[in-house]
């Protein structure tokens, strides 16, 4: 079981090239952009319906 576990995490790290694993950090950064791009996208539209904005 043991010797299992660490050939396990061996191959994890070392990772085939285009693994569709992806790491936390980027997920996170991919979350962050998407809801700063959908966040501009809803404050310009209400913005523009509002009349707020002239452009």
């Amino acid at each position: 079981m043991d010797n299992r576990l660490t050939s396990n995490r061996k191959a994890r790290q070392s990772g085939t090239p285009g693994a569709t694993e992806i790491s936390p950090a980027s997920v996170v950064i991919i979350v962050i952009v998407v809801v700063i791009v959908v966040a501009v996208i809803v404050a310009a539209f209400v913005c523009w319906r509002k009349g707020w904005c002239r452009y």
